[in-house]
């Protein structure tokens, strides 16, 4: 078996960790505080941001005026009048320069602290993190909603999956616990340092999150990565971009969309198919000379064991199971189109099934906008959901609101 392979399935099944600095684009936030705070990022943000309880986020974005991608993030709600946006450095300056250039009479202040997280994902995440102490262990980590923050003293901790797997960011000056943390993974049998960044890279994109800059070289519609069922709110008030993104959510006509190209593994092996693959932002191109679409970055999958990378393809040869004969570095590839993510675990599986039944009680008992609310959340965690859509219609439909409706079916 390829030893990049057997890295990645033992990230998947062992989990991951990494200090701070070794983290090769580091997590860091944008803080904004004030009593402006929530309306003024509801305004300039994709998502539903007057909404967010204290200890609780959701997915955003940050879009220009035509609706094209310039920053994906967690919004998280840490104090009454207090919100962080995580995201990685390399996008750190470009969301607070847009964010700032908005800014005129807003109460608010804006911020870029240098302080970056450790990153540990994986299946046992939620119970290393209840082994760390008496009051780690009081919290049910394995229970909080994606997105959700707490405090423990001196450390930060968000619940944020980057790999499709329970996950979580940390913020913390104390070195014992990264120890403590870094021990628990190596018991586990999970990954550490330089094998646990290689096997990230692999397992982020069998969970469709596209790097923005990397991924998206060129301007990219929000809709065209995928992505806008879990960042945007089709019921809140105006923000940059809204109009383009709800004409192409209701007429569905899109240049490009994200896909994944899976690869079927030539004569001599994984790693040298995965190595014919094009850089990211090199054409797609198809044997007889077509341009299909453009790359993006590309990984070994656990889940398939074959090499795949992210793909903007075309209409015509985007269709889920389309099997592709690309121009690869050396020769003709074959490839077989599937629409991301590739992985999602069984408890996000288990708690979208559990939204819903809770949104189906709530909606039995005559409280339709709490539904409706269950199942908004439930469609962030699995944009997939089409019983989530289903339900959305008929509420929608009930309210008078056809044209959302329609939109949802």
């Amino acid at each position: 078996m390829s030893t990049l392979l057997q890295a990645t399935q033992t990230a998947r099944q062992a989990g991951i960790f990494l200090r701070p600095d070794e983290v090769l684009d580091p997590w860091v936030s944008v803080h904004v505080i004030g009593p402006d705070a929530a309306s003024f990022l509801h305004s300039q943000t994709t998502n539903d941001v007057n909404g967010l309880e204290l200890g609780a986020g959701h997915m955003g974005a940050r879009t220009t005026r035509t609706g094209h991608l310039l920053s994906l993030f967690s919004c998280h709600r840490r104090e009454e009048s207090a919100y962080d946006l995580v995201l990685p450095l390399s996008q750190q300056q470009v969301l607070y320069d847009a964010l700032e250039s908005m800014h005129f009479s807003d109460d608010l202040t804006l911020s870029t602290p240098s302080a970056s997280a450790a990153v540990l994902q994986g299946p046992n995440a939620a119970n290393i993190l209840a082994g760390l102490g008496p009051q780690w262990g009081e919290v049910p980590w394995d229970e909080l909603e994606e997105c959700a923050v707490r405090q423990m003293g001196e450390t930060y901790v968000v619940r944020r999956s980057l790999t499709g797997d329970p996950g979580f960011l940390l913020w913390s000056n104390q070195e014992t616990l990264w120890a403590d943390i870094a021990d628990s993974v190596s018991q586990e049998g999970g990954l550490l340092g330089a094998e646990a960044n290689e096997a990230l890279a692999s397992l982020e994109i069998e969970a469709g999150w596209p790097k923005v800059g990397p991924d998206t070289i060129q301007k990219r519609l929000l809709p065209e990565t995928g992505l806008e069922g879990q960042t945007v709110s089709y019921t809140k008030g105006c923000y940059l971009g809204q109009e383009v993104i709800a004409r192409v959510r209701t007429y569905g006509s899109l240049p490009r969309a994200l896909r994944v190209l899976v690869f079927d593994v030539q004569r001599k092996g994984l790693e040298y198919t995965l190595a014919q693959i094009p850089e990211p932002g090199e054409d797609v191109v198809l044997a007889d000379g077509s341009k299909a679409g453009i790359f993006g970055s590309r990984a070994v999958s656990p889940t398939t064991e074959k090499p795949i990378a992210f793909a903007f393809l075309k209409k015509a040869h985007r269709t889920p199971g389309h099997e592709l004969t690309i121009w690869g570095l050396r020769g003709p590839m074959k490839a077989t189109v599937l629409v991301s993510p590739l992985y999602t675990s069984a408890d996000r599986d288990s708690r979208v099934a559990h939204l819903y039944d809770r949104a189906i009680r709530i909606f039995a008992e005559g409280n339709e906008a709490a539904a409706i609310e269950l199942l908004e959340e439930a469609l962030r965690l699995d944009p997939t959901f089409a019983d989530g859509y289903e339900v959305m219609g008929v509420l929608y439909g009930r309210q008078g609101k056809y044209h959302e409706a329609i939109d949802f079916f």
